[in-house]
């Protein structure tokens, strides 16, 4: 013991170092650094097989996973082109772009969970910003 912390508590503070450092400095994926920190906390005995794979049965995660499943299927069928095409457009100023977006987000949210309208949009988003030689966080701020 240093300082009164176990061995595991000085583990999982340097784990968590590494989680800021690599996410900060580095390209890496998100979920691979987390992965990584699990395996990393997993292998060296501080997590225990349940603690380990906990986060990985929550009703949430599991939406999540499927809804990025049906957001694929949407981008390989052509609905989000249509939707990009057909109810986003071309518009000519920033203000229109915001107001074009607004409009079917806030009809959808009105009947879908927002985690699933957010889902539905990351992807149109990014390609309809690129269409309109804008970056997506332009369109999300306002």
């Amino acid at each position: 013991m240093i300082l009164g912390l176990s061995f595991a508590a000085w583990l999982t503070i340097a784990v968590v170092l590494a989680i800021f450092g690599t996410l900060i400095f580095t390209k890496l994926p998100a979920d691979a650094v987390f992965l990584g920190c699990i395996a990393i906390l997993f292998t060296s005995g501080v997590l225990d097989t349940k603690e380990a794979l906990a986060g990985f049965s929550n009703t949430s995660l599991v939406m999540v996973g499927a809804l990025f499943i049906v957001v694929e299927g949407l981008v390989r069928t052509g609905v989000l082109h249509w939707m990009m095409r057909h109810l986003l457009g071309t518009p000519s100023t920033w203000s229109l772009a915001i107001v074009r977006l607004m409009l079917p987000v806030a009809a959808l949210s009105s009947f879908l969970s927002n985690t699933t309208v957010v889902a539905l949009f990351v992807n149109v988003v990014r390609i309809w910003a690129r269409k309109l030689g804008m970056t997506p966080s332009t369109l999300s701020s306002s």
